[in-house]
């Protein structure tokens, strides 16, 4: 009983205690003005955290001695008959959470789901105000303070609406009378629900919505770069920020279209051909994967990153068409084998043939990479000795040259027993043999093993000679991939003088893939691709079909070169293509009207045909003719057709004085010449 007397007292003393706080926080906010609160006045919110801070430090204290007491067990029955009463709004909505029994009794608490509408419940909102306006003492008893007063499982009052971080704003948070908690939820969220009121739309809008204003961003943006490259489709850079574009937006008919026409432009970027190979496996359209894989070879054979990816998906996904995957490899060694960078394609092959087993294969392709000058050279005979003595002589020279190898071996090695007549005479007749012959066969091995190393050692130190004299030029090669950007001049002068090296050597294919690699980051260098048409057309082999698509490439880089379009006219000329040279020609003749070489071309197909197309072509030049000189050497060379073909001597010499009066080309020496010859020669006609 002296306990229970002094549990009672500790109450009397919290009530009397908590009513004084709450007669003073009772006059503060009459003070203050509902509205203002409801407006988000920070300066309203930092006197009420003081006021929790205030009530919170004297609840707890009241708290511990409430909950130690033994005499709180009396109260289960008042607790059981508490309920809720009236209907609650979803944002303040209370709800009764059965806690687990504590050991002298049971425990309800309140919970109080604060949702973001930004209004109270109509149970405390009305009772708080009358309260205000009317003055009324707040007076709990010890029943009233573990129930409407304590929130256990309240809400943060933080802005953010997170738990309670520390212990301090815990114990704000617990002990808080639920008038002041549910005011202060209202002015946070007030100010959350207009502060993020677009946000929540958002929130709340289907994501069906949202995905239709992301296409809809993303197809806009890729239609204004699209129409800026359609102005100007030589823009690089807007390119390369279309691609970026698609890459992210992953639309299957932009991404396709972009692609397309971009590498239709810019063939030689393997790296977006592998982009777009990508996309299309991404998308499962395996079809279009080989189609783009293939175009990309076509357009590229001598990349090594095209092959070696190329490689590795037909490993993957034929693996057991052995056939195929083999000749793969050897298309892809004949274009690109030679390449200084080309290890890992080799290494590609032999590790695929040794995987099935195959291991005569896999040496003879050593017995190739030996002889080939690349970046690791050194290291690939290394493995390459390695590798004979991992496997039996007889799988790698095969069961023919195995065995004749190993006879001359025995039959040595019997010829140096019998020299020397070694007898052991203790050891028996038998086992003498039979050591003998497996210590022969041991040998025997050994003796292979190191014979085919030592075979391919010569090889390799000729290989290592080759290495040494090109490390040079290959060093000096600062880009190996395409760009539009024109290559620095002392970066074609290394190419130009590694060529001059290899035409030294004398290795036409050596040669070939030099030009081939050269022509790929000098794509823009005019004098390379003449340089390359001059060689083929003088070798003495049969390049036609190289010759051909040598044209082809170097005229789609350089579709107005005067030089390489007047090259590929006399060379349809020579092979008898009349359709592709005048094509050509006449082409010429429209981007370069007053060239001398194109008219001579032109005037020479016109003569062939024996009318009078040739002088229509003649009096044209004359009259149309922008430059006084062009239209001096059309008169000389009508003029002389004129006598030579027409026997018209003197309509010859009007031709030559109308073209001196209407260019006052008194000082022209050639049409002088020209005419002071006719007239010193007035009788002379055609021999």
């Amino acid at each position: 009983m002296p306990d229970q007397k002094q549990s009672i007292n500790l109450q009397k003393k919290s009530n009397t205690t908590l009513n004084e706080e709450s007669r003073k926080i009772a006059a503060k906010l009459k003070s203050e003005d509902k509205t203002s609160i409801e407006g988000k006045s920070k300066h309203d919110e930092e006197m009420l955290v003081n006021n929790q801070e205030s009530v919170g430090n004297t609840k707890q204290k009241l708290e511990n001695q409430v909950f130690s007491d033994k005499a709180s067990m009396e109260d289960d029955d008042i607790y059981n008959k508490e309920s809720v009463d009236g209907e609650l709004i979803p944002e303040d909505k209370i709800c009764i959470v059965n806690k687990p029994r504590a050991k002298y009794g049971p425990s309800f608490s309140l919970q109080i789901n604060n949702q973001e509408s930004g209004e109270c419940s109509a149970k405390f909102s009305l009772e708080d105000e009358k309260r205000v306006n009317n003055k009324e003492p707040i007076e709990r008893n010890s029943k009233n303070l573990l129930e409407g007063e304590k929130c256990i499982n309240n809400k943060s009052d933080s802005e953010d609406g997170l738990p309670p971080t520390t212990i301090v704003e815990k114990h704000q948070c617990d002990i808080l009378p639920c008038s002041l908690k549910t005011l202060s939820t209202t002015v946070v969220d007030n100010r959350k629900r207009y502060q993020n009121q677009n946000e929540d739309l958002d929130k709340n809008e289907p994501c069906s919505l949202k995905k239709i204003k992301i296409e809809k961003t993303c197809e806009y943006q890729f239609q204004q770069i699209w129409k800026h490259l359609e102005r100007d489709p030589s823009n690089f850079k807007e390119w390369t920020h279309l691609l970026n574009v698609i890459d992210y937006q992953n639309i299957e008919v932009n991404s396709r279209m972009a692609y397309s026409k971009f590498l239709e432009l810019y063939p030689l970027c393997y790296g977006y051909w592998k982009k777009y190979a990508n996309f299309e496996k991404r998308i499962n359209n395996i079809h279009g994967f080989k189609k783009v894989l293939e175009n990309s070879l076509s357009s590229i054979p001598i990349s090594v990153d095209l092959w070696t990816y190329y490689m590795s998906y037909l490993r993957l996904e034929h693996r057991n068409e052995e056939d195929l995957i083999r000749k793969e490899f050897e298309r892809s060694l004949k274009m690109c084998g030679l390449d200084y960078r080309s290890d890992k394609l080799w290494h590609d092959y032999i590790s695929w043939e040794v995987e099935k087993n195959e291991i005569f294969n896999a040496v003879n392709i050593y017995y190739r990479l030996i002889r080939i000058p690349t970046s690791n050279y050194l290291k690939n005979f290394f493995k390459f000795q390695e590798f004979i003595f991992k496997n039996l002589p007889e799988k790698c020279l095969g069961l023919a040259e195995f065995t004749k190898r190993r006879n001359i071996i025995i039959e040595s090695h019997e010829q140096i027993l019998d020299r020397n007549s070694f007898v052991d005479d203790s050891i028996p007749p038998g086992e003498d043999s039979l050591q003998i012959t497996e210590y022969t066969e041991n040998s025997i091995m050994s003796i292979l093993r190191i014979d085919i190393i030592e075979s391919w050692y010569n090889i390799h130190k000729q290989t290592a000679k080759e290495f040494e004299s090109r490390k040079k030029f290959e060093e000096n090669i600062r880009r190996t991939h395409f760009h539009v950007k024109e290559l620095e001049s002392n970066q074609i002068k290394n190419w130009e003088n590694y060529i001059k090296f290899e035409k030294k050597s004398g290795n036409h294919e050596r040669i070939i893939f030099l030009y081939e690699r050269c022509l790929i980051t000098c794509v823009s260098n005019e004098g390379l691709w003449l340089n390359y048409l001059e060689y083929l057309s003088f070798v003495n082999l049969d390049v036609n079909a190289l010759l051909v698509d040598v044209f082809k490439r170097s005229l789609f880089h350089h579709p107005k070169s005067l030089l390489l379009n007047l090259k590929y006219f006399d060379f349809s000329e020579n092979k008898g293509w009349i359709e592709k040279a005048i094509e050509t020609i006449t082409k010429l003749g429209i981007i370069y009207p007053n060239s001398r070489d194109v008219t001579t071309r032109i005037m020479h197909l016109a003569r062939r045909k024996e009318d009078e197309t040739l002088k229509i072509l003649f009096k044209h030049h004359l009259n149309c003719s922008q430059t006084k000189s062009f239209s001096n050497y059309v008169a000389v060379k009508y003029a002389r057709f004129v006598w030579k073909h027409d026997r018209q001597l003197n309509l010859a010499l009007d031709i030559l004085n109308d073209t001196i009066r209407k260019n006052n080309s008194v000082n022209n020496s050639g049409i002088l010449r020209a005419l002071i010859f006719r007239q010193a020669s007035p009788d002379c006609g055609p021999k």
